[in-house]
């Protein structure tokens, strides 16, 4: 996994952000947090752009591991940026996606 910029961008402009992200973008961690310990965080937005395909996400508290939800997330293609709201939080949250299955690719026409 290697640091990517832009497979995730948390709306809140306040927070410290960073995403590591396999090359093909299949296996991804995002980790998010405030500047000041104890910040309280609630309303914010993350931007993901993914390749086609079904995902996994789970919402992680970094400070134990705990799991506070999974969502199924259907993405449309890297052009298409989604939106997912993410549940209030003190201090930090992460992200964890991971391809469930991908989409079928598309031959373009004359390359067969």
């Amino acid at each position: 996994m290697n640091p990517n910029q832009t497979v995730a961008v948390v709306s809140d402009p306040t927070l410290v952000q960073a995403a590591l992200a396999t090359a093909e973008r299949d296996w991804v961690l995002i980790y998010c947090c405030t500047r000041e310990t104890g910040g309280a965080v609630s309303g914010t937005n993350m931007s993901l752009r993914l390749p086609n395909g079904a995902y996994r996400l789970s919402v992680l508290k970094p400070a134990d591991g705990a799991v506070l939800e999974n969502r199924d997330w259907i993405s449309k293609g890297l052009g298409q940026e989604g939106k997912l709201a993410l549940p209030s939080f003190t201090d930090d949250l992460a992200v964890r996606i991971e391809r469930t299955q991908p989409a079928r690719r598309t031959i373009v026409p004359g390359t067969q």
